[in-house]
């Protein structure tokens, strides 16, 4: 079990990445409250709201910070009657304070109302206050002692800090699932995320009872002082790589597919923990010195991509064949109308989706070498199906991918377009693409290429969904009509074919089998 120590955007963001590669158990997120304060009646926590918010994939991402898509007409109307608007609540935000202030006012702990929320938003993996007991940041300044909001939101840092005070922590326990993590022993490393060291992680720990496992981690583990990573951190914190992930190897949203735990040496290095089990870029877990085979696939593990492949973003097209695509037509279409069908709907999907070239990798995974002509006329990787199946035919192509966001499109999309990829692509967690009758899967937008095993079939969605939410995964639902329509029936075919420019003259409606 890891404990990973977070403030509000930058540990949000590592957080996020930990819950993709860590199982709901193994992962405990420690989340500063130093910032917490009480404004408007209303007990505001902006650091455990970011992370609670960022793993749900609700957060906002050109701030890091609040809610995508909120609006403010709360806060217009208070300023219209004169009140306090420095700092601004959302107004769908404003519902986790008000429920959680009410929580805590009926005998609930900020522990108890934080699991609740997570749960609610259907997050797994442990999300904590670092303590339930009052803990507060002030600044100190030329101008006196400033609670960190004031200072930092009202003030926008203007007057000058001379230091920091963490009132309360002396007295400060940790959260009770916190303490009962470091009782059992089952504690293996300590992430400090990438927060701020002065008012985000120094506040935790300041918590006596989280300090000492850090220390006693560093005294088993290396040296403290002054050498390489173990730097004094405001004078509270004796390292700042306890447990630490690998910066080489940072698990989440474009990992390189590889992760290891280290702990710092004391010398500026990083202990491999030689005979800790990793992961290779299939997925599958292995200790350094085993085969260099993959047990599923057969192919040659690697720690990092191949030579040629990114750890951007990849779109996988599947195709099942030019002859035996949709075969649901066959009985409306002829065979050589229903050939040139597939190689449009192939080179249409294909052309969108390598419109993303500069930022992501397409691959068209098939057993047809017709479809490979097209790949290669596109400049698209190929990846050659053994099997049959869509499903089978995923899970073989996504043993060869690198790490990082996979999407997996449909090919018979006929109205899809670059925005519909960059939406999927925009997911936080995972995002379903469900057709127009909201039972099928389109498209699966995926943090790494084998996070969920496919499902494509009937009632594809709700199988998706369940999985993505028994892994610990927030699900966006991505609604939009290019992602929406696929072609599978005659009518589809007779509604695209007339609302859609640029078909082949064979797949016209009047050589449909009568």
């Amino acid at each position: 079990m890891y404990i990973a120590l977070a403030g509000g955007v930058g540990g949000a963001k590592l957080a996020l990445g930990l819950a993709q590669v860590l199982p709901p158990h193994d992962l405990i997120v420690a989340v500063n409250t130093g910032d917490d304060f009480d404004h408007l009646g209303l007990r505001i926590c902006p650091d455990i709201d970011t992370v609670i918010y960022t793993l749900a994939g609700m957060a906002n991402p050109k701030t890091g910070w609040g809610l995508r898509g909120e609006t403010w007409q709360f806060m217009d109307a208070l300023e219209q009657l004169g009140g306090e608007t420095w700092f601004r609540l959302g107004d769908r935000d404003i519902a986790t304070h008000i429920e959680r202030t009410r929580l805590l006012q009926s005998g609930e702990t900020l522990s108890e109302v934080t699991a609740r929320f997570a749960g609610r938003l259907g997050l797994r993996h442990r999300i904590l206050p670092a303590t339930d007991d009052p803990l507060r940041t002030f600044v100190e300044t030329t101008e006196g002692p400033l609670p960190f909001q004031e200072y930092f939101v009202k003030r926008q840092c203007a007057p000058v800090a001379t230091g920091f005070e963490f009132r309360g922590a002396a007295q400060a326990t940790p959260s009770p699932e916190i303490s009962r993590a470091f009782e059992s022993g089952d504690v293996e490393g300590i992430i400090l995320c990438p927060s701020n060291p002065y008012v985000s992680i120094a506040p935790i720990m300041a918590i006596a009872a989280i300090k000492g496992p850090c220390d006693r981690g560093v005294a088993h583990r290396g040296r403290t002082g002054d050498q390489g990573p173990c730097r004094k951190n405001n004078d509270r914190t004796r390292c700042d790589s306890v447990g630490d992930v690998n910066r080489g190897a940072l698990p989440g949203p474009g990992y390189r597919a590889g992760y290891r735990y280290s702990r710092c040496n004391g010398s500026g290095r990083y202990q491999g923990a030689r005979n800790r089990r990793r992961r290779d870029r299939h997925g599958h877990e292995y200790r350094p010195g085993q085969s260099d085979t993959c047990p599923r696939c057969s192919r040659i593990r690697s720690d990092v991509a191949p030579p040629g492949m990114t750890a951007g973003i990849s779109i996988v097209v599947p195709v099942k064949g030019l002859r035996a695509g949709k075969s649901r037509l066959a009985q409306t279409m002829t065979d050589d109308a229903r050939w040139e069908l597939n190689r449009h709907l192939t080179e249409r999907t294909l052309g969108i989706a390598t419109a993303f070239a500069d930022t992501a990798d397409v691959y068209a995974v098939s057993p047809d070498p017709d479809v490979e002509e097209i790949a290669a006329s596109f400049s698209v990787r190929f990846l050659h199906q053994s099997g049959d199946g869509l499903n089978p035919g995923l899970e073989e192509a996504a043993c060869q991918l690198p790490g990082g966001r996979t999407i997996y499109l449909a090919v018979d999309l006929p109205d899809l377009a670059t925005d519909d990829i960059r939406a999927l692509a925009e997911t936080t967690g995972i995002g379903i693409a469900t057709d127009l009758r909201g039972l099928g899967t389109n498209a699966l937008s995926v943090p790494a290429p084998r996070t969920l095993a496919f499902r494509f079939g009937p009632n594809s969605f709700e199988l998706h969904r369940m999985l993505a939410i028994e892994s610990g995964f927030a699900v966006e639902t991505v609604m939009r009509p290019g992602l929406a329509f696929d072609l599978d029936t005659e009518n589809d075919f007779l509604r695209a074919n007339r609302y859609t420019k640029g078909w082949p003259k064979s797949t016209n409606p009047r050589n449909l089998r009568t």
